[in-house]
């Protein structure tokens, strides 16, 4: 009997471990080493959303990383799409985009493979009716929740 019990305990503190551990960000399981990217710059102008353009390119910079973080998503909570036109109304920032989506097409890559293999994360966005192929960056935020860029 004590065996028994000794072995349900076990078990339930190996499972309870990873969800009482205050080191692993949302969507992070434990043990990985993803981290939350910090703001480039708190102080840049944004746009209603709250999103600047150098928010955006960052998400694109970090694109190969965000790609290996995606497949450790088990649940999907609040999913953000912020549309890139909206952040780049200034004509002056559309190039900034624009090259680097020319420049990070491989990681673009990576990340909507990546995207389309988390059923959890794909099924939002087709819920929020987004096409996987607009989907030009991710970035997971601290309160949990994913923001989607898309074209």
């Amino acid at each position: 009997m004590r065996r028994i019990a000794a072995a349900a305990v076990a078990s339930l503190i190996a499972l309870a471990g990873p969800a009482l551990s205050d080191d692993t960000a949302p969507g992070q399981r434990a043990g990985s080493t993803a981290t939350m990217s910090p703001d480039p710059d708190p102080t840049a102008s944004t746009t209603a959303s709250g999103f600047t353009v150098d928010l955006a390119l960052a998400a694109i910079a970090a694109n190969p990383t965000t790609a290996e973080q995606i497949p450790t998503i088990a649940k999907v909570g609040k999913v953000k799409v912020i549309h890139l036109a909206e952040l780049s109304a200034d004509d002056g920032e559309r190039p900034r985009l624009e090259k680097a989506i020319a420049d990070g097409k491989a990681g673009i890559d990576g990340l909507q493979a990546a995207v389309r293999a988390s059923r959890p994360l794909s099924e939002e966005l087709g819920r929020q009716k987004v096409e996987l192929k607009s989907v030009v960056a991710t970035r997971f935020e601290a309160d949990g929740s994913v923001t989607v860029f898309v074209r």
